[in-house]
Parts: C-alpha cells; sequence; structure tokens
C-alpha cells in the first residue's frame, strides 16, 4: 500500500471518528456518563458530550442515569436537587486544529422509594 494511500484512508477514518456524536455509555476517550454515591440516597450525576452531541441530548442522557443509578440501588424514581449545564470549548484536530462547543451537564439527585 503506498504512502498516499494510506493518508488517504488514515484522513477518512479521523473524519468519520470525528463526525459522531458521544454515545450513551460510561465515560471514555469522546464523552459519556460518570456517577458518584455522595451520602444515603444522594448521588451526582455528569454527563460529557462532545462537540456534535447538542444539549438536549447531553440533559436525556443525565436523566436516563440518572433513573438507571437510582433503580440499580434499589429505588423507584428520582428528583433533582441542584443542575448545572456547563458548555466548554475544547480543542479538537482534524485536518488542522479548531475548537469547538461541548457540553457537560451535571446533577446532584436524591432517589425515591
Amino acid at each position: 500500500m503506498g504512502l498516499s494511500r494510506l493518508i488517504l484512508y488514515l484522513t477518512a477514518l479521523l473524519l468519520l471518528l470525528a463526525g459522531c456524536q458521544t454515545a450513551y455509555g460510561p465515560m471514555g476517550l469522546h464523552g459519556g456518563y460518570s456517577d458518584k454515591h455522595i451520602e444515603g440516597n444522594i448521588y451526582h450525576v455528569r454527563f460529557d458530550g462532545n462537540f456534535q452531541t447538542p444539549l438536549r441530548m447531553v440533559r436525556e442522557f443525565v436523566d436516563r442515569r440518572s433513573e438507571e443509578v437510582c433503580r440499580e440501588n434499589g429505588y423507584s424514581g428520582y428528583g433533582i436537587v441542584t443542575t448545572n449545564h456547563e458548555s466548554e470549548s475544547r480543542q479538537f484536530y482534524g485536518l488542522g486544529p479548531s475548537y469547538h462547543t461541548a457540553y457537560v451537564v451535571e446533577a446532584t439527585i436524591k432517589c425515591r422509594q
């Protein structure tokens, strides 16, 4: 395989990966959720999206993970105690460095019976 063909394949792969929204799942290279038990029935849930993930979807992922955390710990539902929506500018590299907005949403939740 020639060098120019290899460069073409690698460029196509990078563009494909860069064009993807953050999938729902645990924190990874391209974002995801994390959670932490605070005390009793109080938890902190966070979802980091990438620049392709709209704020609406990041909020939905926090809600989804909040529901999962409470059910996994024997509760029937949850209420949000506090929430924080952030946007941050991150540098991404493709054909050149560029800055894009990526959303992060954090919530402190209280699980209920």
